[in-house]
């Protein structure tokens, strides 16, 4: 079994690389995805 103390320090740095990985990822920017990713929604129908 894995000891806690080896654990819980290499799940926080996972963390924190991943969310270092989310800061700097074009798509977490507000980044356009490319096709066929990046269809325009459909307009929505009225609701009936």
């Amino acid at each position: 079994m894995i000891s806690d103390r080896f654990f819980y320090p290499l799940a926080a740095l996972a963390a924190a690389l991943l969310i270092g990985l989310a800061l700097v990822w074009p798509q977490g920017q507000g980044a356009k995805s490319s096709p066929p990713h990046a269809n325009t929604p459909a307009p929505r129908s009225a609701a009936r």
